[in-house]
């Protein structure tokens, strides 16, 4: 019986799809799972209700904890199926709760690509800010204008004030390149929170214009607090495209280098002494000696911060390294594990809980199936406000949590407790 059901789902005919229908709620997970991919993989429309009464059955009190192999099945599959139907009902399911489902939903998502667009309208209408911040993130790695008009439309609406939200919203234009998003970005150079001013400068280095530049020179040139936290965020940033032509100015030259003299980050001082030494000029070269000679001590603790936002790992490397202590970064939760798995040991993790490849939650737990990394304190870092997260991030085996956005001073504050209290 079994070789012929897989002998049907080899074929490419569509003869076999009401036995496919029949079968998807096989008792054994695996034919289950083989007929749903079957039925997506011929976008039967006909299954878009059965296969949505399955993901919702996968978020149940009962369930929600483990997404088993039927009901990422069905996901997927609903992902294959071109209906605004299946896309709406996805789009519904953005806070999926089970991690590893929701991590599925939004893959499902992208795939579709800017066809899905105008479903989002609604969720970023509406007051639920962690659906707002998945959406925008979605529609950022779609990476379509018409996602970034729809964003900065929200934003021109005022209903965006949360700093998570417009932190995500900022990350996905500065995935776009269309003038009205480098305007937007341009706009954000006001920001005066450090986090939101950090993740504006990395999104405009990419789209980096003679608009871009000179707004920047006149800002920094105005010499108040704003001035200060823009030259802070190009290094923070690690600008380099901004960095290069602003450096050619004697006057904003100075002030960029006494930024990263500042920093105790070696990594970030290497990379800008290495741009230097790409400048032909006289003043370069000689700043770029000047670097190669700072030396940052090591031999402090060592913390593991994974995130899939370059802003975020860009903040953890020159907070954390100010600090005194030592830090590795990793874009997700996959990368993280790698690094763990190479035999590198650390006094700390600080993981975010959303991300592609591999979320937070699923790379704790295999984090600590590593008898060396057992008793590592792990800290969650999220904006997560449903307590089911939350209890998720427990079982699975993280000590702490800590809430985006979050100050340097909070950052530093949760470092030392988690550290003293798990020496």
């Amino acid at each position: 019986m079994y070789d012929i059901f897989l002998a049907m789902a080899k074929s490419d005919s569509k003869d076999f799809l009401e036995i496919f229908r029949n079968f998807i709620s096989h008792p054994k997970e695996d034919i289950a799972a083989i007929a749903i991919g079957m039925l997506g993989k011929h976008q039967d429309e006909i299954s878009i209700d059965p296969l949505c009464r399955i993901v919702e059955n996968g978020e149940t009190d009962e369930n929600y904890k483990k997404c088993d192999l039927i009901t990422g099945a069905a996901i997927e599959a609903l992902g294959q199926i071109p209906a605004e139907k299946a896309a709406s009902f996805l789009v519904s399911k953005l806070h999926y709760r089970n991690p590893t489902g929701r991590l599925l939903v939004h893959q499902a998502l992208v795939k579709k690509g800017k066809e899905v667009i105008p479903l989002f309208e609604r969720i970023l209408a509406e007051n639920d800010v962690d659906q707002k911040i998945m959406a925008a993130n979605v529609l950022g790695l779609i990476g379509d204008k018409k996602g970034g008009e729809l964003l900065i439309l929200t934003m021109d609406k005022g209903v965006i004030k949360d700093l998570n939200v417009k932190y995500a919203v900022y990350e996905a234009i500065g995935r776009m390149q269309f003038m009205k998003g480098t305007i937007f970005l341009m706009d954000g150079l006001s920001e005066q929170d450090p986090l939101l001013l950090t993740a504006v400068m990395t999104s405009l280095d990419s789209q980096v214009n003679p608009g871009v530049t000179k707004k920047l020179m006149e800002m920094i040139r105005k010499k108040d607090p704003q001035s200060q936290g823009l030259v802070r965020a190009i290094v923070t940033a690690k600008a380099m495209n901004i960095f290069e032509i602003l450096y050619q100015e004697p006057d904003l030259s100075r002030l960029l280098m006494e930024s990263i003299l500042a920093v105790k980050d070696q990594n970030r001082i290497d990379a800008f002494r290495e741009k230097l030494e790409t400048i032909d000029s006289v003043d370069a070269k000689k700043d770029a000696k000047t670097l190669s000679e700072v030396t940052v001590a090591k031999g402090g603790k060592r913390i593991l911060a994974a995130d899939d936002s370059r802003a975020m790992l860009a903040f953890y490397q020159t907070a954390i390294s100010g600090f005194g202590y030592e830090v590795v970064t990793a874009e997700n939760g996959k990368a993280a594990l790698d690094i763990l798995t190479q035999g590198e040991t650390f006094d700390l993790i600080l993981t975010d809980m959303n991300m592609p490849v591999m979320d937070g939650i699923e790379f704790t737990r295999l984090a600590r199936k590593q008898p060396e990394f057992r008793d590592t304190p792990i800290v969650m870092i999220s904006t997560e406000s449903e307590m089911s997260q939350i209890e998720l991030a427990k079982e699975a085996g993280v000590n702490g949590f800590l809430n985006k956005p979050f100050t340097q001073d909070k950052l530093l504050e949760t470092i030392k407790k988690t550290i003293e209290v798990n020496p």
